[in-house]
This record gives C-alpha cells, structure tokens and sequence, in this order.
C-alpha cells in the first residue's frame, strides 16, 4: 500500500483526491480497510517522501550557476528585510492616504 501511495503522492497534491484513490486501491485488492488515523499516517508520511523526491529531481536537472543564483536569493540580509518593510508600508498607506485628502 505505501508504494502505491508514494506514487500517487507523486502526481496527486490533494489530500482528498489521494484518500479516496487509497480507498479505492484497497477495494480493488481486497484489503481490509484500516483505521482512519493510519491511513492519514501512511498518506502524511509518502507525501513527504514524494515531495522531496520531486525536489530532488528539479534540483538535478537546474544548472549550476541558476542553484547558485537561487539560494543567494533565499539569503536575506538585514538591509533587504528593512527596505521590503519599507516598500509593503509605503504601498498599504496610499490608499489611506487618499481617503483622507477626500
């Protein structure tokens, strides 16, 4: 069951739609329907599995100099967190700003 799991957590993202192909596999095979809490255990488990496989694969296939670019991006430096506070306070106050000139 995991193995399936694992495979349809790696074209499936909704939780919904994967419990109910997991429902669905198990009357298919003629298995006996465990606990709830133990399917969502199994599904919680091979999502995250999948989920790094995927990330695994993108990483393989981006060059070098775009990983290196990327993960100076994800670096935020004290100057970057101040002007982006700057810009998000400047850009919610005009509109304000216009209703009180009104």
């Amino acid at each position: 069951m995991e193995a399936f799991v694992f495979e349809e957590s790696c074209r499936l993202e909704q939780t919904a739609a994967l419990e109910s192909r997991v429902q669905e596999f198990l009357k298919e095979q003629k298995i006996l329907q465990p606990a709830d809490s133990t399917v969502a255990r199994i599904i919680g488990e091979q999502r995250k599995l999948a989920r790094e496989h995927i990330f695994e694969k993108i990483a393989a296939g981006v060059p070098k100099e775009l990983a290196k670019t990327l993960d100076d991006l994800l670096v935020v430096t004290e100057v970057r967190r101040f002007l982006d506070f700057k810009r998000s306070r400047r850009t919610r106050a005009r509109p304000l700003l216009r209703l009180c000139y009104r």
